[in-house]
């Protein structure tokens, strides 16, 4: 079935005169046979955020360049302009989860980086829902438990030595695999027994007909067929996700005037933990080190202090997607990550994931 030009003016048909307010009422909107039809080859972006209300929410949209278009509750139509052509979203603040959700028939390849991304990574309150591959494969095998028949087509996975899985042949060696062919299901299940592989990029389509992809940045490619399990599997992520989001919600930053004239400034920093269950060591920083900056990561070590003797790490980091600045510390067992000036919820679930892929898949905060 082909798709409008633009298929936000259908979907704004049929939200004339409605207000969705909870996300019961946005999955049931998109439950509707209408909806599936006005809108598919679309791609969903969860993100989870720290906004205070759905008033910050759009002052924060603005400040980034967007325009409220149409306002039907907590669900709204925003647009920004990329190269003159107008890049529309459908967007719902979910107040229950504190997780905004864009959808897009964008391209994923420049337009949503140019737009939505910008907003991402320019905003202190705001991240992507990042998949674990842990959490990835999780929901792989959560799937084929109840989905027999699927059929995955392609997948993307990796393994590094940080990865717990037993593997049959070399566990030592990095790995980092692409695979098309309508058999990725039993191929994946038997690279992750005998190399140990986790993936990060699914291509699945369900018995039922619904057809996407999912990668590690919780960007879901919705290709056909209902949004429902498109929605479960969101909401299974912010779910696992949410003792990472209250950490990093206790940590703070702050300035205190103290002397008799306020003349000094005193700086209280209080750190959110991760907790490791492989111990780091001078030699394996080393390592870590060298992919702090990688394309991928982008965070540069400004000032570091590194004790050998008895591994003591003390540094500081910058962002260099969102420029927000963190401080590290860490004597193998924990990482305590402290925020300057401000809690930046972004730079701080990437350095989490960053530790999930780069130093113990196995990582947990508390």
């Amino acid at each position: 079935m082909s798709q409008p030009v633009n298929p936000f003016i259908g979907i704004c048909a049929l939200l004339e005169g409605r207000e969705i307010n909870t996300f019961k009422q946005f999955k049931k909107f998109f439950d509707q046979e209408d909806s599936n039809t006005v809108i598919h080859n679309a791609n969903i972006v969860a993100t989870i955020s720290s906004f205070s209300s759905f008033d910050s929410f759009i002052e924060g949209l603005k400040i980034s360049g967007f325009k409220i278009e149409r306002i039907f509750g907590r669900l709204i139509v925003i647009c920004q302009n990329d190269r003159d052509k107008k890049i529309r979203y459908l967007s719902f603040f979910d107040d229950q989860n504190n997780a905004p959700l864009f959808i897009t028939t964008a391209k994923k390849t420049n337009q949503i980086p140019e737009t939505l991304f910008r907003f991402i990574y320019s905003s202190f309150n705001i991240s992507h829902l990042w998949i674990p591959p842990k959490i990835m494969k999780d929901i792989k095998d959560e799937l084929i438990e109840k989905n027999p028949e699927l059929i995955i087509s392609y997948f993307s996975a990796i393994r590094n030595r940080n990865i717990d899985i037993p593997a049959e042949y070399r566990p030592q060696v990095n790995r980092s695999i692409q695979y098309y062919g309508l058999d990725g299901k039993e191929t994946l299940n038997e690279l992750e027994y005998y190399y140990g592989i986790l993936p990060k990029i699914l291509d699945i389509k369900l018995p039922s007909g619904v057809s996407f992809r999912i990668d590690n940045k919780g960007i879901i490619t919705f290709k056909y067929g209902s949004f429902t399990k498109i929605f479960e599997i969101i909401e299974n992520v912010i779910q696992r996700l949410e003792e990472v989001r209250e950490a990093i919600g206790e940590s703070s930053y702050s300035v205190n005037q103290a002397g008799i004239s306020n003349q000094f400034r005193t700086i209280v920093q209080k750190p959110w933990r991760i907790h490791l269950k492989k111990k780091i060591g001078c030699d394996e920083y080393a390592d870590i080190r060298n992919q702090f900056d990688s394309d991928e990561w982008n965070f540069t070590i400004l000032e570091e202090t590194v004790i050998s003797k008895s591994f003591f790490l003390s540094a500081r980091v910058i962002d260099g997607y969102s420029g927000s600045l963190f401080d590290i510390t860490s004597n193998g067992d924990i990482i305590d990550y402290y925020p300057v000036k401000q809690v930046d919820i972004g730079s701080s679930l990437r350095f989490f994931e960053f530790v999930l892929e780069n130093i113990d898949n196995t990582a947990l905060v508390g």
